[in-house]
């Protein structure tokens, strides 16, 4: 007999899902834009790889998610 699937597995399949296309578009933005680049911060500009700096971006920006959710208590 086949298991009926939850809402919650519905979701949770949704979110892997959805995680894992997040990540083959970062990894192709990565592969795809490996030229140097300068950014530039108020005290002086610093030269990078681009593929650094949308990683370092990137995890900025979960850190930024993760702590916003915290914030407002809508953590699981």
């Amino acid at each position: 007999m086949a298991e009926e699937s939850t809402p919650r597995d519905r979701r949770e399949l949704a979110r892997i899902v959805g995680l894992v296309v997040a990540g083959a578009v970062l990894l192709a933005l990565m592969l795809d834009n490996r030229q140097s680049v300068t950014i530039g911060y108020v005290i002086g500009d610093v030269k990078a790889p681009l593929i650094v700096v949308l990683v370092v971006t990137a995890a900025l920006g979960g850190i930024v998610a993760r702590l916003l959710e915290w914030r407002t208590g809508r953590t699981k």
